[in-house]
């Protein structure tokens, strides 16, 4: 039975999408400064000493992380080493619009019959796969309540195996590409927002909108990302919207005004 949805908790809501938007917008900013995939390891590397305080004993040899290490390597194989990284490769071609909305079509049906992908349309495909498989997997409740029932360690626990992935990956990247760092203000000030925000705080604020709201009703406001991206790219990057990411908006808000009456 779905809650009464507060103010407060509508505004909980909110923030993750608005930092997940934001994420895709500083990605395509610094897109220049750090490679994808080294960025995506950095972000994650700087989120577990933010982490550490608030769940180091799952570091301990008794920690009861250990045992369920195969799920977790999984989990963030999918959700930490690949979903980000692909994301971020993707926004070197494609638009923080184009990413979060996934448009392919462009609004003319005649490509639905030849769709000619670009690098980044398959990048955020295989993202998209990764999140969806991450998700399922999500629901599969296999590891201790004491790791569930606590946000920061089930993000922890995530990170510590994720940061290898995250880590070889990276290592690859340096080692067959010419890729360079950009140090800098600008640099520094990204890795911290997309450390703390989209990271951390969004995941912190998204869990107690669920257990808050129930996960039908936080689903509708995963879908103003695009709409929060659409805004952000226009002020921060000039990338105007388009006549069919319109119509793609109109086709979120038609679903989730229809899912909303449904459970309710």
């Amino acid at each position: 039975m779905t809650q009464k949805l507060s103010v407060g908790t509508a505004l909980m809501l909110t923030v993750p999408p608005l930092l997940w938007a934001g994420n895709a917008v500083v990605g395509r900013l610094v897109s220049d400064l750090v490679p994808p995939i080294t960025l995506n390891f950095l972000r994650w590397a700087i989120a577990f000493f933010i982490l550490l305080p608030l769940a180091w004993h799952l570091l301990k040899p008794s920690s009861p992380l250990w045992p369920y290490w195969r799920r977790f390597a999984l989990l963030s194989l999918l959700g930490v080493g690949c979903y980000n990284a692909l994301q971020y490769l993707a926004l070197q071609t494609s638009t923080p619009l184009n990413v979060t909305l996934v448009v392919l079509s462009r609004g003319d049906a005649e490509q639905l019959l030849q769709v000619s992908f670009v690098v980044g349309d398959i990048y955020i495909l295989l993202a998209t796969a990764c999140w969806a498989i991450y998700s399922w997997l999500l629901t599969q409740r296999n590891e201790p309540d004491e790791i569930r029932n606590n946000w920061a360690a089930f993000l922890m626990a995530q990170v510590i195996f994720g940061l290898g992935w995250a880590g070889m990956f990276s290592g690859a990247e340096w080692a067959l590409t010419d890729a360079h760092i950009t140090w800098g203000l600008p640099l520094y000030a990204a890795l911290a927002f997309v450390a703390i925000g989209p990271a951390v705080l969004a995941y912190r604020c998204w869990g107690l909108g669920v257990q808050t709201a129930g996960p039908a009703v936080a689903g509708f406001f995963a879908n103003l990302t695009p709409l929060f991206a659409a805004i952000m790219s226009s002020v921060f990057l000039g990338d105007l919207p388009q006549i069919y990411h319109l119509a793609a908006f109109g086709l979120i808000v038609s679903g989730i005004l229809v899912s909303s009456r449904r459970a309710n």
